[in-house]
């Protein structure tokens, strides 16, 4: 619990100034020097007690010039970016590179989903994409803030993220699979309180640290129910995000045939065409 003292599993000197540290259950993964020690911590497992320290690059044949700039650690996966663009999962489960890529342009930031298998990456142009590891693909996100400090996606909703600078966030939904194949599209723009940090983002909630060291949490404004919002307004935000169910409950309150049909066509375009049909009958 949040009263509990901590309790130390081990200490552990790095070559270098440390720039980023990442934990998991059972692993730590530290950036330094432009390089990333990946090591075990205290654990019950004896397999992962008794593996080695890596170091990356020099582990990844062919990278030994490349300069490591961000990282993260999931369950999974050590995900990190390089100067020259590359980017590589390394399977904890397998203790073994299984993904690499090669962006066109030097990556300064990568922001991972929960299990690891899509992630936010920021480029040397303050460019921001998608990359899918699964399929080596990238999806370019539009109107990206030039400023952005921070990516989070949503818990609740894994197809949700949002991209933040010091004033205002920016909410986007992937999607998977549509007409014009995988895509990002925005939803919408929230303004944040100045010396507020995002840190946490479910179903629309975000929780922000704040001056003093407070937590305080604040709906977004894409999915805010406010009262006096225009409901085809909310409406077409939750269409956006790709959220059908609720998007209908909100057509049968406004009852409007224009409505039905517009929550039809998205869902045709996103290649759900049972769901899309099954609304004809109030067209």
């Amino acid at each position: 619990s949040l009263n509990d003292s901590p309790l130390l599993l081990g200490d552990c000197e790095y070559m270098s100034e440390i720039k980023e540290v990442s934990l998991s259950s059972e692993y730590c993964a530290v950036l330094c020097g432009g390089q990333i020690m990946l090591h075990p911590i205290e654990s019950s497992n004896e397999t992962t007690l008794n593996r080695e320290p890596k170091i990356f690059p020099d582990e990844i044949r062919g990278m030994a010039e490349s300069v490591i700039t961000c990282l993260a650690l999931t369950n999974d996966f050590l995900c990190f970016a390089t100067d020259l663009g590359n980017i590589v999962h390394f399977s904890l489960e397998r203790w073994s590179t299984v993904v690499q890529f090669r962006h066109q342009v030097g990556i300064k930031a990568l922001h991972t989903d929960l299990d690891g298998t899509r992630l936010v990456f920021i480029d040397d142009h303050n460019h921001g994409y998608v990359y899918i590891s699964a399929t080596e693909e990238t999806i370019r996100i539009p109107e990206f803030p030039k400023h952005t400090i921070g990516v989070l996606w949503d818990y609740s909703h894994p197809t949700v993220f949002i991209a933040f600078d010091r004033t205002s966030c920016v909410t986007y939904t992937f999607v998977r699979a549509s007409v014009e194949g995988k895509k990002v599209d925005k939803v919408g723009t929230t303004v944040l309180i100045s010396d507020q940090i995002p840190l946490m983002l479910y179903d629309g909630d975000l929780c922000l640290h704040g001056s003093g060291g407070r937590l305080t949490t604040v709906v977004l404004d894409t999915h805010a129910n406010k009262p006096g919002r225009d409901a085809k307004e909310q409406l077409a935000a939750v269409v956006r995000m790709r959220k059908h169910n609720e998007a209908w409950e909100l057509c049968n309150l406004i009852n409007d045939e224009e409505e039905w049909k517009q929550l039809g066509r998205s869902a045709i375009a996103d290649l759900n065409i049972g769901f899309g049909l099954f609304g004809r009958d109030h067209w």
